[in-house]
């Protein structure tokens, strides 16, 4: 009898336990299950209040953290891309770049819409239009590359312009893009002309077929257009124009147009350690007195890496004696070229 009293007792006192138990697993659960996604140290039901603030510095700081929350703000920044502050809506396409994947098809179908192209403000360095093909290149956007292709053919020249370079950043994936970027080696406009070029070194190896046309345009009159047929036949890598063209860049450190120098050295910069045969030619570039082109070289030479060894002296004497403006920059190389 004694023994069915404490054998109740123990599975009564189980029972209490285990709801006890199940309780807290519940309330933990519920609690997970509630809790609230939220960036920069608040909810998002914060920043969606303030994407619906009448100041529009509100609405630009919530845009471009709600990409942070990602899905449940998708919506919202679809909305404020059609916001009547043009500093918003490109706020909000940067808010859809961070939102990863899942911003990329609002991002393509606000392509569709004409008034993207306008520019209000003359604080915006591009517009909205310009700034999504940009960050669609950016993130490497395949389901774009149909869109940026058709825009190859459109009648703005930076809309033109900014469709190659993204598809020259997209890579190889964009390979049927080629013949109508090719088409654009005769454009009207040089900066689309080396655009253009460009885009086909980015997409490497499957630019073979224009090879002819890139030795060609390696003797252009207009060196530009002669620094970006040797960056894309470098990109493209197949010898012997691959060293040819690392030559022409080389030689073109020394042009006569400070556009030229700067492009070629932040070309060399791009190819990092490939790029040590350009190093004596770079250090003389340091006393260039375009400024542009004196933080381009400096640059390049950090990003060439330990191999620029020998440029350690006259780096530091420029930080010792040059602009301070560029004191982070050249500090910047240094510690890339003496990094162990």
């Amino acid at each position: 009898m004694v023994t069915r009293q404490r054998f109740t007792l123990l599975l009564t006192v189980a029972c209490v336990l285990f709801c006890l138990g199940c309780g807290r697993d519940s309330a933990s659960t519920s609690q997970i299950q509630t809790q609230e996604p939220g960036y920069d140290g608040q909810p998002l039901s914060y920043w969606l209040t303030q994407s619906k603030s009448d100041s529009s510095d509100a609405r630009k700081a919530a845009a471009w953290r709600l990409g942070f929350i990602r899905p449940p703000a998708i919506q919202t920044l679809t909305e404020l891309l059609k916001d009547k502050d043009e500093q918003v809506r490109l706020s909000a396409v940067t808010g859809l770049a961070n939102a990863g994947p899942a911003g990329i098809p609002v991002l393509m179908e606000s392509l569709k819409d004409e008034k993207s192209r306008l520019r209000n403000n003359a604080r915006s360095p591009a517009s909205q239009q310009i700034l999504v093909l940009q960050v669609l290149g950016t993130m490497k956007a395949k389901a774009a590359i149909p869109v940026l292709t058709e825009l190859l053919k459109d009648k703005d020249c930076e809309v033109r312009r900014s469709a190659a370079w993204s598809l020259g950043n997209i890579g190889p994936d964009a390979k049927t893009a080629i013949p109508t970027i090719m088409e654009l080696f005769n454009d009207e406009d040089r900066q689309t002309r080396y655009a253009a070029i460009l885009a086909l070194g980015g997409i490497g190896p499957e630019s073979k077929e224009a090879l002819p046309v890139l030795s060609t345009l390696l003797h252009d009159k207009d060196s530009l257009i002669r620094c970006a047929a040797a960056s894309a036949l470098w990109g493209i890598g197949i010898n012997p124009q691959s060293t040819t063209a690392k030559s022409t860049i080389i030689e073109l450190l020394k042009d006569k147009d400070w556009l030229v120098r700067h492009r070629a050295a932040h070309v060399l910069g791009e190819k990092g350690p490939e790029a040590e045969s350009a190093i004596p030619a770079l250090i003389e570039l340091l006393n260039d007195k375009e400024v542009p082109v004196l933080d381009n070289a400096a640059w390049a030479l950090g990003e060439i890496g330990p191999k620029a060894k020998i440029a350690v002296p006259a780096l530091t004497a420029l930080l010792m004696t040059g602009d301070p403006n560029d004191a982070p920059l050249v500090k910047e190389a240094l510690e890339k070229i003496e990094k162990k």
